[in-house]
């Protein structure tokens, strides 16, 4: 489990998306964020930066002057920020098939965030019940 966190310490740069209307799509249902807000997040040259302090493993996401911080131990209950307006959520993060895996503890929430390196690149998922977009990032 731990092999497969420490692989993404460090920080990631932004190189492109697999669909921006599916991705404004997942961030306007997913992330509960406004068209214009979507809009901008989508097109943003957004960096995170993943490390570790003690037992947590802390992702910091960085975009047009903002940034989300959320900490977490795998497999324990923490609260999430996945909303750039502040909104948080209860959320567990897991190994799953040599990928991190967060998902909310209440169930009606559908929104996952999968993170998984493939081919030297960082790939973030992000999906809920019928929209899902990738993200690509390069250290």
């Amino acid at each position: 489990m731990t092999d497969v966190l420490n692989s993404f310490l460090g920080t990631w740069v932004h190189d492109h998306d697999s669909d921006m209307d599916d991705l404004i799509e997942i961030l306007m249902q997913g992330l509960a964020l406004p068209l214009p807000m979507a809009r901008v997040l989508a097109v943003s040259n957004q960096r995170i930066q993943f490390s570790k302090e003690g037992n947590f493993y802390v992702v910091k996401t960085i975009f047009e002057g903002h940034s989300m911080t959320f900490k977490f131990i795998p497999g324990q209950p923490f609260n999430e920020m996945y909303n750039p307006m502040g909104k948080t959520r209860k959320a567990v993060a897991n190994i799953e098939n040599g990928k991190l895996t967060i998902r909310a503890l209440d169930a009606k929430d559908k929104y996952i965030s999968t993170w998984e390196l493939r081919g030297g690149q960082l790939l973030l998922t992000l999906s809920d019940d019928d929209e899902g977009a990738v993200r690509y990032f390069n250290r």
